[in-house]
């Protein structure tokens, strides 16, 4: 394979990652979930139980992890959005007995804004989308938007110096190491305070190099405080 086609397939593959659709949709969503298995899991794993608690995944992929959140949270309702259709279709298809029981509702997105009122959800979590956010300032006050006062979001991402390390992120994606994120997270225009941050080292199959990698990766964990005195967004 030459160095021009091989920079095509990166370049694809990114895209997949993105916004998995068309005829790859599918083989790279499954590639996904078990390379980022362990990182969903351990975010799962945080989530604060509650009673009724509806919980809001943004990018949830093809949903084969979702039984995790009905384990860990008996009796939440689970909203999820992506901006996949292909993702939309094969997570309902994973979970219709989850969707016919109204106990979940998935709903495609323009990764801009989220189709929710205010204070909508105790607890928002997402992982490994944070790079992809086109404008990541706007979409992370858009999150604290639909979040309850006290609300928790957790958030999950590879840290820059490992991402830094792949053939495709040159291609669209934004990294973030700990600091960058953290800032992020606590300059929005809603008043937030971090809860806790949990770093990991982990041993993964890299989706473009078909090999076992080392992946650092941090889940932040902020509260969406009650005082109401924020901007305008």
């Amino acid at each position: 394979m030459g160095k021009e086609e091989q920079q095509i397939d990166y370049q694809w593959l990114a895209g997949q990652l993105a916004h998995p659709s068309g005829e790859g949709a599918k083989k790279v969503a499954e590639q996904m979930a078990l390379s980022n298995a362990g990182m969903i899991g351990n975010t799962i794993a945080q989530l604060e139980t509650g009673i009724n608690q509806r919980i809001l995944e943004i990018g949830m992929g093809n949903g084969s992890h979702m039984y995790r959140v009905f384990e860990q949270l008996i009796d939440c309702v689970y909203y999820g959005v992506d901006v996949s259709r292909e993702m939309i279709a094969e997570a309902t298809k994973a979970n219709r007995k989850w969707v016919d029981r109204g106990r979940m509702l998935l709903q495609q997105i323009n990764g801009e804004s989220l189709p929710f009122a205010d204070n909508t959800f105790e607890l928002v979590f997402t992982v490994n989308t944070l790079y992809f956010f086109k404008e990541p300032e706007r979409f992370i006050a858009e999150i604290f938007r639909v979040m309850k006062p006290n609300g928790k979001l957790y958030l999950a991402f590879a840290d820059r110096s490992f991402m830094e390390t792949l053939p495709f992120v040159q291609y669209g994606f934004r990294l973030y190491d700990l600091a960058a994120a953290t800032m992020l997270l606590t300059t929005t225009t809603w008043p937030t305070t971090v809860q806790k941050i949990i770093t990991k080292d982990e041993d993964i199959l890299s989706n473009a190099q078909q090999q076992q990698v080392k992946r650092k990766y941090h889940i932040i964990v902020v509260r969406k405080m009650a005082d109401r005195s924020h901007a305008e967004l």
